[in-house]
């Protein structure tokens, strides 16, 4: 059932903002892999604004509580709290296209600076818009890599990922050989 799907889904995106580290991709892709792709599109443009709306709430509720935690831990935020004062929708859009603080602490900046909330949520969608896009779109393409034609590509893809984690593995045990060997001498 596709609508039910739907609310689990906008429960996801629920979750993700009240999580820092959960990414926003992984709903991206799976949305573009269960709907068509303008339906994905619509679909992650309204839980996108869920995603933005909860920690904002949470951020405007708290007020400047919050915010000193915030600085203390990631000092980047001064900057965006700064420069949040000249122009709203260019400081949301600015904060999510380019990512220096993660982006839930970015909502709760928001709306514990009393960011009009028009502004600061077009300005996120906007921020965001182009890497849901290509997200929703690799998902849409997924549901055709199952197809005959392009079970080769599959194939080579499985290879590939199969044939760097080998050499990542080796790569990345080097360092530590070369360290124990110099430890001994």
């Amino acid at each position: 059932n596709l609508w039910l799907a739907a609310f689990v889904i906008l429960g996801f995106y629920g979750l993700k903002s009240l999580s820092v580290v959960f990414p926003l991709a992984a709903i991206f892709v799976c949305v573009g892999a269960i709907y068509p792709f303008w339906v994905g599109i619509l679909l992650n443009v309204i839980g996108l604004s869920v995603c933005f709306t909860v920690p904002y709430l949470v951020g405007r509720i708290s007020g400047g509580d919050i915010m000193r935690v915030i600085e203390m831990k990631y000092p980047k935020a001064r900057k965006l709290v700064n420069y949040g004062h000249d122009n709203n929708l260019f400081a949301s859009y600015i904060s999510r296209a380019v990512v220096v603080v993660p982006g839930d602490l970015v909502s709760m900046i928001h709306g514990a600076l009393r960011m009009p909330y028009r502004p600061y949520l077009l300005g996120s969608i906007m921020g965001v818009m182009p890497e849901m896009l290509v997200q929703t779109y690799i998902g849409a393409q997924l549901k055709h890599l199952t197809n005959n034609k392009k079970s080769g590509l599959l194939l080579s893809v499985r290879f590939f990922v199969h044939i760097s984690k080998i050499f990542l593995v080796h790569l990345l045990a080097a360092p530590a050989d070369l360290f124990i060997k110099y430890q001994r001498k």
